[in-house]
């Protein structure tokens, strides 16, 4: 039930406002191009690239829930009819509860690279960090990271203080971080009508963060 009540709130939000009392979130699933589909087991026609798998086969972005009220993102694999991700050094998988990116305008979606302590605010206003969870109220974007077997594998990147942290990926069951480079992925707003979900009824929440 939790799942269900909080993964229908899509965040629109700049990362400083986190680290205050409360944010604004849009109650519908389509803000500014790209939104999170229920996952079947299928891939949609407008699911989002994600990175690449050991056997070389297209990977697309997730997101669940792990048990203890994170939602995180991972990798979605269409052979495995799965989603992966990392949580505790370890590689988890889910088939339940599971979310897929999804955009009718994939050109307007782009990996941006960053590093472990490079201050957000280096990535230009127009460029959207999309927001892919979160863990015990820290801020989870969406990175992926080139892996030595020639995996480009998605994971989860931290963001504190108004930085970048590290990513975190899974890969065979075990779970690995690198400061970086890696990249994150980003919406560019440029030539948007609004920044606005128009037709969306808003909600306050409070977050408070220890």
């Amino acid at each position: 039930m939790f799942y269900a009540e909080t993964i229908l709130y899509v965040l629109i939000l700049t990362v400083p406002l986190l680290y205050g009392k409360s944010i604004t979130v849009y109650n519908c699933h389509n803000i500014d191009g790209y939104y999170w589909r229920d996952y079947t087991g299928d891939i949609p026609k407008d699911a989002v690239l994600g990175g690449t798998d050991n056997r070389g086969m297209t990977t697309y972005i997730g997101q669940t829930l792990h048990p203890g009220t994170c939602i995180l993102p991972g990798k979605i694999s269409e052979l495995d009819k799965k989603m992966f991700y990392e949580y505790g050094g370890l590689e988890h998988s889910a088939f339940e509860d599971v979310k897929i990116l999804c955009s009718q305008h994939p050109e307007k979606l782009h990996w941006v690279a960053v590093k472990n302590k490079e201050p957000i605010t280096n990535i230009p206003r127009e460029k959207k960090l999309i927001v892919g969870g979160h863990d015990k109220g820290r801020l989870l974007l969406i990175g992926r990271l080139p892996l030595p077997t020639g995996k480009l594998a998605i994971g989860k990147v931290l963001v504190e203080s108004e930085q970048f942290e590290l990513i975190y990926v899974g890969n065979e069951g075990q779970g690995f971080f690198n400061g970086g480079p890696y990249e994150i992925l980003v919406y560019d707003t440029t030539g948007s009508k609004s920044e606005d979900a128009d037709g969306c009824d808003t909600k306050t929440i409070n977050i408070n963060i220890y």
